[in-house]
């Protein structure tokens, strides 16, 4: 998890997630109010006096942008931590839907239990409500060099121990950055380049693999009668290998590599495995955040063993062995639900709604964001 939002891969930088552009620090980024107003960098507080000129700063709303006019993190200007997660996969896979369910139980408390609270930032909610409504999602558009990948930013408070430990709490905030990217823009590594710099930069990268992209499944699995599916194992695998061979190509060492990122096979649609033995049926039953229950990292960990097997038999071995290039870890995790099986109907109803929440647990746990006092690593 970097430790300023944006920062670049030269120390105290600052980097545009969605161009890439790298900046010296918040002087040289442009503050504008969503109004568009013009404003000063976040003013610097010295003395006393100096509360009430940032009250005002922050009053105003301003947020930063890079030269080119896209948003960066780090709205209230006091370099929170940053965490970016980064949802791959074809169109109709569940990628939209898996982050509106995180939303959603986010949003409403459901990790509140655990010391951890959040919400789509303020001045993202418009958008948010726009492009993930509750109804079926529209597919993830191909970017272009005029309409490249933004992110959808959240803010994220985090407790240094659980809210039922009696003794008084110390928080703090992080900047979570969300990309919800299709595989039509890693098409080529040129494609990565133009659409995705934030890449090696993403902490918990997620490969959304529905069961149109597990070859030895069942054909009335992968693709039930009268219902259009948009995958295939091919296009999984092929969009995976471009991924994976740009964090690889990019300037991080291996050690580098294991501490940063946090890699995550999303299995979505999980509802159609009901009737297959080899899929442990326990795990489309929700997710338990309660003070009472086991640590959430023993409730993951606990689970990978049968999902590993579950998906080498369904003919997925290949993209788990792609994964696990990135830092020989790969996390598995069952979503039901996440998506129509037909784009003319409604989605699928999601079962197990907290287990939406997974992928963003999992990363706050391994980038030691989530203090020993809340949970236990997985």
């Amino acid at each position: 998890m970097q430790k300023r939002g944006g920062r670049g891969p030269m120390n105290g930088e600052m980097m545009c997630l969605t161009c890439g552009d790298v900046y010296r620090g918040v002087d040289d980024l442009d503050w504008v109010t969503p109004s568009g107003e013009k404003g000063p960098p976040p003013p610097v507080v010295r003395r006393h006096s100096d509360r009430a000129v940032r009250r005002d700063w922050v009053a105003k709303g301003y947020l930063p942008h890079c030269g080119r006019g896209h948003l960066m993190p780090g709205a209230d200007g006091l370099g929170n931590p940053l965490l970016v997660m980064s949802l791959f996969g074809e169109k109709g896979a569940g990628k939209g839907t898996l982050l509106r369910g995180m939303e959603r139980r986010l949003s409403s408390g459901h990790l509140i239990p655990r010391g951890i609270s959040g919400s789509v930032r303020k001045d993202q909610e418009g958008r948010f409500d726009r492009e993930y409504p509750d109804a079926p999602l529209e597919s993830t558009q191909r970017a272009t060099e005029d309409k490249p990948r933004v992110p959808i930013y959240f803010d994220v408070t985090v407790a240094d121990r659980l809210p039922t430990q009696g003794a008084q709490t110390n928080t703090r905030r992080i900047d979570l950055a969300v990309f919800d990217t299709g595989w039509e823009d890693q098409q080529t590594e040129a494609g990565v380049a133009l659409a995705a710099p934030f890449i090696p930069y993403t902490d918990v990268i997620v490969f959304v693999v529905p069961p149109a992209s597990l070859a030895l499944l069942p054909p009335e699995i992968m693709q039930p009668p009268g219902t259009v599916e948009l995958q295939s194992p091919t296009q999984t695998e092929r969009g995976m290998n471009v991924v994976v061979s740009r964090l690889l190509d990019a300037d991080h060492t291996p050690d580098e590599r294991r501490r940063r990122a946090t890699v995550i096979i999303a299995l979505t649609k999980c509802d159609r495995y009901v009737g297959i033995d080899s899929f442990p049926s326990d795990l489309l039953r929700d997710r338990d955040y309660g003070p009472s229950a086991p640590p959430v990292g023993s409730q993951m960990a606990a689970e990978q063993a049968q999902l590993n097997a579950f998906v080498r038999d369904a003919g997925g071995l290949q993209l788990l062995n792609r994964a696990a290039q990135i830092n020989g870890t790969v996390s598995i995790h069952a979503i039901s639900g996440t998506g129509a099986d037909d784009p003319r109907r409604a989605p699928a109803p999601v079962a197990a709604p907290n287990r939406s929440l997974d992928p963003l647990v999992l990363g706050l746990l391994r980038t030691g964001a989530w203090p020993s006092g809340a949970a236990v690593t997985a």
